[in-house]
């Protein structure tokens, strides 16, 4: 049912004859919002209880009562009457700030509202949302009792909000609810008329893409607003409309298909039948080629997809210089896209392919650049080796700087398959500079500590070549062969000793106790003639402590 049907159902209550109307629907299909804007203009008689939280049904005539005395313009008039009728106010403080002040009384709250709205020249509404979200200590039972009580009220109707699909004692519900509820509404599209302002949406964007897709959930269309907000904070000085709204909408694709993954279509029993349509499904569902449904047209490369992509999921920060580089790209296109253009119009965007290059400051943007640059590159059919060469020697330039510092701790993360749809050549060339780049930081490390084990830069780089070790995963083989020389004297824990050196030497034996454990024991063997006494005290613990640990 369509959610403009409902609201206008619920606008009209008044005239209906129903006393309790329940609004179905799947989480963030809008429900609460459609409820809320049917009764904007009845909100001075309107009481909106949330059942999230409440830990005794009873607590929903204290909400009630509150909302009447408090948040309505008669507040002041039922003040009145409560002195007259119940005389229970006689320390009443005007003042009062809540319900707990005001009811000093022997009547129950449940009375209270129910002498309260006799008192009404209008009937009230009493809307209560979340009822799949109720702790357990509340029972079905009990909650439509309270229902119950309140439909008996002649002055008060009620309209319950729920995701019936997502209450769990769905038998208790089913007997009570036939009892109780008069009427069920089950929203199953979203409105044609939302006022998307509200969320913070730009209206014209919004139902365009709902025409366009099949979209239901105003809750994930909400997150992808507020994803867009956080990317639009690293473009404040891009002021181009074009591209903003190609950023916007490649955003709300991203979360979109995440989230709900619309394009999403589980194999059929015929497909896997036959391995060519299992195949094409396969491909199908790969996330980069359902977000592409959301796409068609735009001229932003798949850079700017992959590294919007990537921030969303929180494999790599986002910064303002990404997006002007993206945003260069995208005016360098210029109106017609690269897709559209003839043989010579590629050729002379191509002709600054090393000033596209330059311009790429992490290796994340330069390897997405040199993919785009190859793309045509191979179309023409032109010979690719300069710019491979050229790509290579850049991308271990930018390694070396990304990998320095607090970088290090990143090095193991790094993966050509973080890249969607990239080339062949593309994704080999990064493969080969990352291992090498990787190797050269451990061959420096290494030697670092062939020359000492008792300084502070020892002992990270002891502990970052045990991070790669023991992760045992893409470093883990780099390290292969470049450990022959250990174990060797220098790597024990002989005196002089220092805090540094105790932990460097105990994390490198660890690695050889790993990998090598017989021979790092011989070698003990043939050592400890030489060693003090404090030295084999420190080396025995140091294999009692690697024993315990490998049990």
């Amino acid at each position: 049912m369509n959610a403009d049907y409902v609201e206008n159902i619920i606008r009209n209550i008044d005239k209906q004859s129903y006393k309790c109307i329940l609004v179905d629907g799947a989480w963030g299909i809008g429900k609460s919002y459609v409820v809320e804007k049917a009764l904007e203009d009845k909100k001075d008689r309107t009481c909106m209880v949330s059942l999230f939280g409440m830990e005794d049904v009873q607590q929903i005539y204290h909400e009630i009562l509150y909302q009447l005395l408090l948040h309505t313009s008669n507040g002041g008039k039922i003040v009145e009457f409560l002195k007259d009728s119940f005389r229970i106010l006689g320390n009443f403080d005007d003042r009062a700030k809540s319900v707990s002040t005001i009811l000093e009384s022997h009547f129950s709250e449940e009375d209270m509202v129910n002498s309260i709205t006799r008192k009404f020249d209008e009937g009230h509404i009493v809307v209560i949302d979340d009822l799949e979200r109720c702790k357990e200590s509340i029972e079905l039972r009990d909650f439509f009792g309270v229902v119950e009580k309140l439909k008996s009220n002649n002055h008060i109707q009620v309209v319950l909000i729920a995701n019936s699909e997502e209450i769990t004692d769905k038998k208790d519900f089913e007997k009570y609810r036939e009892k109780v509820i008069d009427r069920t509404f089950t929203i199953t599209e979203n409105s044609k008329s939302a006022n998307w302002s509200k969320l913070g949406i730009q209206g014209d964007f919004a139902d365009e893409l709902c025409k366009n897709h099949p979209i239901k959930n105003l809750r994930t269309l909400q997150k992808a607003q507020d994803f867009y907000n956080d990317v639009k904070q690293y473009a404040k000085s891009i002021h181009d409309e074009m591209f903003m709204n190609e950023v916007r909408l490649i955003c709300f694709a991203i979360v979109i298909e995440d989230t709900d993954k619309l394009y999403y279509k589980p194999l059929t029993e015929e497909e896997t039948k036959s391995e060519f349509d299992k195949t094409v499904r396969t491909l199908q569902n790969y996330f980069e080629s359902r977000v592409k449904q959301y796409l068609l047209g735009i001229k932003s490369s798949d850079a700017l997809i992959n590294e919007l992509y990537s921030y969303y999921e929180s494999k790599r920060p986002l910064t303002e210089e990404d997006l002007k580089v993206q945003h260069k790209l995208f005016v360098e296109v210029g109106i017609k896209p690269n897709f559209y253009k003839t043989d010579d119009e590629i050729a002379e965007y191509l002709k600054s392919w090393k000033e596209k290059l330059t311009d790429a400051k992490t290796s994340y943007d330069l390897t997405m650049t040199a993919n785009e640059l190859d793309t045509w590159w191979c179309v023409l059919n032109d010979d690719d080796g300069e710019l491979l060469d050229t790509y290579k020697s850049m991308l271990m330039t930018v390694f070396a700087e990304e990998f320095s510092g607090e970088g290090v701790k990143r090095v193991s993360s790094y993966d050509s398959q973080y890249f969607m749809n990239i080339n062949q050549s593309i994704s080999e060339s990064y493969n080969e500079v990352l291992r090498t780049a990787r190797e050269n930081l451990a061959d420096k490390y290494i030697e670092y500590l062939r020359k000492r084990i008792d300084d502070k830069c020892s002992e990270e780089y002891a502990g970052q070549l045990s991070i790669w070790h023991f992760e045992r995963a893409r470093m883990s083989d780099i390290l292969e062969g470049k450990l022959d020389e250990f174990p060797d004297r220098k790597y024990f824990p002989l005196a002089p000793m220092n805090q540094y050196k105790e932990n460097s030497s105990y994390t490198l034996l660890a690695i050889l106790f790993d990998t090598r454990k017989e021979q790092l024991f011989e070698k003990y063997e043939e050592l400890k003639p030489t060693f003090s006494k404090m030295d084999r005290y420190r080396t025995e613990h140091y294999f009692e402590v690697m024993r315990t640990s490998h049990r």
